[in-house]
């Protein structure tokens, strides 16, 4: 990933598709969360991002997530849930929501 794709990411909130239905088999998730046909499968770093996030959820809070769980370098970690994000994105798990302003 490159950096203005994550300064990208940092710059928005996003929030969980709730009408989404998982079911687990043989230790991975899979769903259907967007309006084709298509089945997809989250792995278990996926679906530990996606259960920690609350919404209103930040790339920051996703990227806290992993590092406070998996033994993996910062940076490592940021290209990983930036990927993540997107793919979530693409498919219709998550979506862009406005941000919250702090004051």
């Amino acid at each position: 990933m490159t950096n203005s794709d994550i300064d990208v990411l940092k710059g928005l909130a996003f929030s969980k598709n709730e009408d989404v239905v998982f079911e687990k088999y043989d230790g991975l998730y899979v769903f259907d969360a967007d309006t084709t046909d298509t089945t997809h499968i989250l792995n278990e770093t996926g679906m530990h991002i996606f259960n920690r996030m609350t919404s209103p959820f930040s790339f920051e809070n996703a990227l806290d997530a992993v590092l406070s769980e998996y033994d993996v370098e910062e940076l490592e970690a940021t290209d990983d849930v930036c990927l993540i994000i997107n793919d979530m994105l693409r498919i219709g798990l998550i979506k862009t929501v406005p941000a919250r302003r702090t004051t």
